[in-house]
């Protein structure tokens, strides 16, 4: 039953993903209206929204789990295994972990649906008269189309679903393992009586500053990475492209 809680995190987290990256999500349409009407700021701020009511909920649903575990765990006997919570705790990684070649797959073939949704859904590749008997005279069946409908996920529109999916169960299963080394030690140095320390103690409370500062740290080096990489490409191809001479010499096409 406590491994059970951990697939049933790896099965439930997809579906709770989809609330906020659905094309059909509220929480995308806000984002689309941010985008429409306020610009690339509102646009953003529009997206930390999404992304902090997302984090919050599954972190609720993380919780919901375990405390399922940890109410089994009460009726392992004492005489089993010492702290059965903690055992519990890992044994929903460790049903996290039964997902995990599943999600490392849909990860890996990822770029793979979502360059085929995209050019799907950007072409509008249906909506052109008689294109679908046109492909079954070329290629001799409709095989291409079928192909992009069964791989075009219902998770996001032409973006990344495919790899947002498996991202939140991946760092879910960390988020367990982690928490049960981490009690694990704490255990370990109580049983060693290596562990007199209190939570009023002032170098605890100077290194859970530290550690709340790292969090934020790594927060701003990934973004900056990111933002760093953009305009870098933008200054790139202003530098290195002339597009008004391209326009002058390549007939662009009127109609996307």
């Amino acid at each position: 039953m406590i491994i059970g809680c951990g697939t049933m995190a790896a099965v439930l987290i997809p579906e709770f993903t989809k609330i906020f990256t659905s094309s059909k999500s509220k929480h995308v349409q806000e984002i689309v209206t941010a985008s429409r009407e306020g610009g690339a700021s509102l646009t953003i701020l529009s997206g930390i929204v999404a992304g902090n009511f997302s984090a919050y909920y599954m972190g609720l649903l993380i919780a919901f789990l375990l405390g399922i575990a940890y109410f089994v765990s009460l009726f392992i006997p004492a005489e089993v295994i010492n702290y059965p919570s903690i055992f519990a705790f890992g044994l929903v990684a460790y049903g996290f972990l039964c997902m995990g070649p599943v999600n490392i797959a849909v990860d890996s073939y990822g770029p793979v649906t979502d360059n085929a949704q995209s050019i799907f859904e950007l072409a509008q590749t249906e909506n052109i008269p008689g294109i679908k008997q046109e492909i079954k005279r070329i290629l001799g069946s409709n095989l291409i189309s079928k192909w992009v409908n069964s791989t075009s996920s219902p998770t996001t529109g032409p973006e990344t679903p495919s790899r947002r999916r498996p991202k939140p169960v991946l760092i879910g299963t960390a988020v367990c393992g982690a928490t049960t080394m981490i009690f694990s030690i704490i255990l370990l140095l109580q049983s060693k009586n290596m562990l007199h320390v209190q939570l009023t103690d002032a170098p605890i409370i100077l290194g859970l500053i530290c550690g709340g500062a790292v969090i934020f740290w790594f927060a701003g080096a990934s973004m900056q990475a990111v933002t760093t990489g953009a305009y870098r490409a933008v200054e790139f191809i202003k530098k290195n492209m002339n597009l008004d001479k391209a326009e002058a010499d390549i007939e662009i096409p009127r109609r996307l």
